[in-house]
């Protein structure tokens, strides 16, 4: 839950304008929301783990954003402070199959239950205990957020706070610009430029270019909850512990 106080309102980038129009206003389920899944092979300080996650929360302004719309227009406000909604679950005393079954069941659910774009956090985390020195952590976030360039450096600092212990002032993170200033970049440039650019490059084509499915076309929104895609990430990309992760769309 996060506190009342705003330090920070300012527009959405097109891309986020597209995901927050269908997750208000048609809201199918599972859609994007993305979920990343590390595997820790090691005896894990969760408590401890917990405490890294709210200080890159508290480090990221993206992190303790929420989406409303105005009268004008959407607008996504940065909260001075949020809580990290945290889970935890023992499931040593479970079967193999049992843990199996409940963690899939978990996935699925959670993915459904998305978020409500006006509430702070849009990310949550989940930490299930399958043997002493096995665990499954489960990072869920909305999608306009986080997108695949920025998620790793997020479990990166995440492990480098955990692993060092120390205050995260004290640890030499790299820099990295608000978002904030990418949104005020961006609403600088001008854009005729960039129409003349194209208008130019594309001159001559007179229709859309035809697309050929050598095999059966996706599903469509409408005929599935979500698809599941996996991509698994080295673990030498994200720490230098013993983790592996994969992420699901």
């Amino acid at each position: 839950m996060s506190e009342d106080r705003i330090t920070a309102a300012y527009p959405l980038s097109p891309m986020q304008q597209g995901m927050f129009f269908h997750t208000a206003h048609d809201p199918p389920e599972g859609f994007y929301v993305q979920q990343m899944l590390c595997t820790l092979r090691e005896h894990l300080d969760v408590s401890r783990l917990r405490q890294a996650w709210q200080k890159i929360l508290d480090r990221h302004p993206i992190l303790r954003t929420s989406f409303r719309w105005t009268l004008r227009q959407p607008v996504q406000e940065v909260h001075q402070h949020v809580r990290l909604t945290f889970t935890e679950l023992d499931w040593r005393s479970l079967s193999k199959d049992q843990q199996a079954a409940l963690f899939e069941q978990y996935l699925i659910v959670d993915r459904k239950r998305g978020f409500v774009p006006t509430e702070a956090p849009l990310m949550r985390l989940a930490s299930f205990r399958f043997k002493d020195a096995e665990f499954r952590l489960v990072w869920t976030f909305h999608h306009a957020l986080v997108d695949g360039r920025s998620h790793h450096k997020v479990l990166k600092e995440v492990f480098r706070v955990y692993d060092d212990g120390r205050n995260i002032d004290e640890i030499p993170l790299e820099f990295l610009p608000p978002y904030q200033d990418y949104i005020a970049w961006l609403n600088k440039q001008d854009w005729s430029r960039s129409e003349a650019f194209w208008q130019e490059r594309l001159q001559g084509f007179t229709s859309a270019t035809t697309l050929r499915f050598e095999e059966t076309p996706p599903l469509k929104a409408s005929d599935s909850d979500f698809r599941i895609q996996q991509v698994h990430i080295p673990a030498s990309t994200l720490v230098n512990s013993n983790l592996s992760a994969s992420k699901t769309n």
